[in-house]
């Protein structure tokens, strides 16, 4: 049987500098995470940070990390991935309030208008107060779907050429082509090798790294083995010895702020309303470092700017399909291993599937969260999945879902007060769709207990294992075609 449950917000104060990146469309930040990000983004120009940032990329722009000046590009994209998540640390330790960001991306296949809202509202101009950056947009062609999809089809990496166009045989000569569109695009700052200094240049990167994590779970096994040169200086974290094995999957990139040692970021991306969390090239994702929890949290906002806070999750071995539906995959799911903690957040829906394994002695916990920055609210209750036996499910759901009201009951449940397991009769007076869901006393719902269905006239139960329930009062509530009718119980 299909369960769904929905939880209410919950707050464990964690170490912030855990919470595992999650990155989405610029257009889904809500005005406060666009805020946030600005002031951030102030902070790092104050403090130099971008000004040092764009004198590395300068350093090396014509050598190891474009296809330019004789050089091939080999580490056009892993370079680049570094970068980008070097960035995001240094963003997020800007301020505590703003440990919950990460970077945003800008998907110029899909928002292409001369005059975007990162352009306009977002990352105006006005909002960079001495910055000294210049744009003059759109003196150039953006890369459309149907560019990217062909670009996704290629099987072959890298080839070992000299120049990057939008007829090259390999994916990352090809991807580079039309990255360089959308530079010339933007104009301006973002025209020249120290383009960081736009922070535009952040938000085309993510796209590019986003289509690469996108490519590596679609041509599996294929990745890349050019190593990663020297990029060692008194900024970049990273010792000299990195290589492009090591950041091949964002799933697991050494930890740019400890010299590689720690625990691995795991950076996912989101599309449409939607992230998944899975594994890649048949091996699951595992979740192992037990020092400290990890977090994973997501919220879309409903339209660039607005407060209204939607964002799936899905955990499991998956996929989109071609109309980003979310389906079922072969490559890898994700696994909680024994003794460590995993906290998923969401702001409409997150759902376990399967591939997602939490091992005998794991901790995973599960809540619906009503703004981006899940840690500023109140606790009221987590949702322990299990924390005794591992667990496997086929479908288990939380979702957002109404309050209800008490109605005149006639269900029959027993035992009442009950410890693990209850039994709920009723009668079906006639052949009508009957459904059965257990709310708790806030109108959270906690379980489906059976969807709706016809049954026939005359008495029927069923049985609900809450093993894995937190004791407290519930309400049975059995909807029917006649109407809803409802039963207080109480788990010990």
């Amino acid at each position: 049987m299909k369960k769904i449950i929905t939880v209410s917000i919950a707050l464990s104060l964690y170490g912030l500098s855990y919470a595992q990146s999650i990155r989405k469309d610029y257009r889904e930040f809500t005005q406060q995470e666009m805020n946030d990000y600005v002031a951030a983004l102030n902070v790092l120009f104050t403090n130099g940070t971008i000004t040092d940032l764009a004198e590395h990329h300068g350093h090396h722009f014509n050598s190891i990390i474009h296809t330019t000046a004789g050089f091939n590009g080999e580490q056009f994209l892993s370079w680049h991935r570094v970068f980008l998540l070097e960035f995001e640390q240094l963003l997020k330790q800007t301020n505590p309030s703003y440990s919950y960001l990460s970077l945003p991306y800008w998907d110029w296949t899909t928002d292409r208008s001369t005059n975007p809202v990162w352009h306009s509202n977002f990352l105006a101009l006005s909002k960079l107060p001495s910055w000294g950056v210049t744009r003059s947009i759109g003196f150039s062609s953006l890369g459309t779907t149907s560019d990217i999809n062909n670009t996704l089809s290629l099987t072959t990496f890298f080839n070992n050429a000299t120049s990057s166009s939008s007829i090259s045989s390999d994916f990352s000569h090809r991807l580079e082509s039309y990255h360089n569109n959308a530079h010339v695009w933007v104009g301006g700052t973002m025209s020249g090798s120290e383009s960081p200094r736009d922070p535009i240049f952040y938000l085309h990167h993510n796209q590019v790294d986003r289509l690469w994590q996108q490519w590596e779970d679609n041509v599996t096994g294929i990745q890349a083995s050019a190593t990663l040169r020297n990029i060692n200086n008194g900024l970049v974290h990273y010792p000299s010895s990195l290589t492009s094995a090591m950041v091949l999957d964002s799933r697991a990139i050494p930890n740019p702020l400890s010299l590689g040692a720690g625990r691995l970021m795991d950076v996912w991306y989101a599309r449409n309303g939607k992230v998944i969390l899975d594994g890649a090239n048949g091996n699951a994702f595992v979740a192992s470092d037990v020092t400290s929890p990890y977090i994973y949290s997501y919220t879309a906002a409903e339209a660039p700017a607005s407060p209204v806070i939607k964002g799936e999750m899905y955990v499991g071995d998956l996929q989109y399909d071609a109309s980003q539906n979310v389906v079922a995959d072969s490559k890898g799911g994700f696994v909680v291993n024994n003794g460590v903690e995993c906290v998923f957040s969401a702001g409409s829906a997150i759902r376990f599937l399967p591939g997602f394994t939490a091992v005998n002695g794991s901790k995973v916990k599960a809540r619906i969260i009503s703004a981006p920055d899940a840690f500023t609210f109140a606790s009221t209750s987590d949702v322990v999945l299990d924390k005794k036996r591992a667990i496997m499910p086929t479908d288990l759901s939380f979702v957002k879902e109404p309050n209800y009201s008490n109605e005149a009951s006639d269900i029959k449940t027993y035992p009442n007060p009950f410890t693990n397991k209850l039994t709920i009769s009723y009668n079906n007076m006639g052949n009508d769709k009957v459904s059965i869901e257990v709310f708790s006393m806030a109108g959270v719902r906690v379980a489906v207990l059976q969807q709706p269905k016809t049954t026939t006239k005359g008495n029927h139960s069923i049985d609900w294992d809450a093993a894995h329930i937190p004791s407290g009062v519930y309400i049975i509530v059995l909807t029917t075609d006649a109407g809803k009718k409802i039963q207080k119980v109480v788990k010990l």
